[in-house]
């Protein structure tokens, strides 16, 4: 690994947008009824995370929602984002989606001072035929909302959902089967054609699965992505990667390597959107899914409602350990040359400290070189956050946090003779 400080450097919080969570349930308790806002985990947890944005309404439980007074939102609204603000003092954006079956005139009702993104539908080609007869339906009923008069002071905040285009591109990929790329590639085109016609913006929100089976270089395959979206709906054509999880293994597979698996391609994930977006800032946002919900893959988990209490997931060991340095550090883009796809790196620098970041996925460690180092904090596969000095190598299936100790040469910030 080579690493040689580049001019560029980015402001502290550059890359706060990518700090986002999705939220499905806000109001899911435990065998007690306690809510989360109500544990001991919220002002222990959340409210010590660098986050900047939660989305709620989320996925396809706004399908179900029958009214604006819905439950979970007017808490998200009332009780979660006020709370939060209230404890750290600052205000966390709240990303929604409108569905289809709720008038567009009564929008009103769920906007507020902390509304970021309202996002016209979710995964449309998963609800055809059953709440849209086609792709164009999907796409003419946005089209409708989007033009409503009871929209025109919020145009510049809404976006879309349609078609993804890594479903189309790898056809083959996990999960997919014909009749599902048919519909993304559907909503692709029908989509297409409204931004054209300057119908619909060209501000998309794509619910991304992570997964291992993607290209290897996976750099290439989001910069692949974002250029499939420009192609497609423009070259200005800005991108939010909301619910972004591990597309589940299925069967057979150990469930503790598999979480440990999606902790490794969502850091690999961040460390790419943050080398992407100082590039061009096509990606507008990313979101986790989830901060707190049932299950083993958050950051705060409800393993079992019936039988257990909220604690923390081991989500949280990368969040703790990479959300803060993210939103705290200087990015320095395109100073680190890793001859490795399988080990993503990042250079950043603290009050005239050097930090790399990184992910490596591989299942052998990466040589760090004639690097000087101070120390590294990482994660590994047993879930353990551990503090090494003097690191030579990033050991295998690990992310982490070195700190390294000397000068390093900077040959493009000397002064010209």
């Amino acid at each position: 690994m080579k690493v040689t400080i580049k001019r560029q450097k980015q402001p502290t919080g550059f890359h706060d947008c990518l700090l986002g969570f999705s939220v499905r349930d806000p109001i899911l308790s435990d065998k007690n009824g306690v809510l989360i806002t109500e544990s001991p985990l919220f002002n222990d947890v959340i409210a010590k995370i660098p986050f900047s944005f939660i989305r709620q309404t989320a996925g396809s439980h706004t399908y179900n929602i029958q009214s604006t007074a819905d439950p979970g939102m007017n808490f998200t609204l009332s009780e979660f984002l006020l709370l939060v603000e209230t404890t750290r003092r600052k205000l966390i954006k709240n990303d929604f989606t409108w569905p289809p079956q709720l008038s567009i005139s009564t929008i009103g009702d769920w906007v507020s001072k902390y509304t970021q993104r309202i996002t016209l539908f979710n995964e449309p080609p998963n609800e055809i035929p059953t709440v849209f007869s086609s792709a164009q339906d999907c796409i003419d009923q946005q089209v409708a909302m989007y033009n409503d008069q009871a929209v025109s002071s919020l145009r510049n905040k809404i976006w879309i959902q349609t078609g993804k285009p890594e479903i189309v591109r790898y056809p083959n990929g996990p999960g997919n089967i014909p009749q599902l790329v048919a519909k993304h590639q559907a909503c692709l085109d029908a989509t297409k054609v409204a931004i054209d016609a300057g119908l619909l913006p060209n501000r998309i929100v794509s619910t991304h699965k992570i997964s291992d089976a993607y290209p290897d270089d996976r750099y290439s395959f989001y910069k692949e992505l974002i250029n499939d979206y420009k192609i497609i709906f423009g070259e200005t054509t800005k991108v939010c990667f909301q619910e972004v999880q591990l597309l589940n293994a299925g069967e057979g597979v150990d469930p503790d390597a598999e979480l440990f698996t999606q902790i490794l391609l969502y850091a690999e994930f961040i460390l790419i959107c943050c080398k992407i977006r100082s590039q061009d800032q096509s990606i507008d946002g990313a979101a986790f899914h989830e901060m707190f919900a049932a299950g083993r893959a958050n950051v705060i988990n409800l393993e079992n409602p019936q039988d257990k209490e909220w604690s923390v997931g081991s989500f949280f060991l990368f969040v703790d350990l990479f959300f803060k340095s993210i939103s705290l550090f200087q990015h320095r883009p395109g100073s680190i040359d890793s001859e490795d796809d399988g080990c993503i790196s990042e250079f950043f620098t603290y009050n005239n400290t050097n930090f790399i970041l990184y992910s490596n996925r591989r299942h052998y460690a990466i040589d760090l070189g004639n690097l000087n180092t101070r120390s590294v904090t990482l994660v590994d596969s047993n879930f353990r956050t551990t503090t090494l000095s003097y690191p030579k190598q990033l050991p295998a299936r690990t992310i982490g946090v070195v700190e390294l100790k000397q000068q390093i040469k900077r040959p493009l910030l000397k002064r010209k003779s």
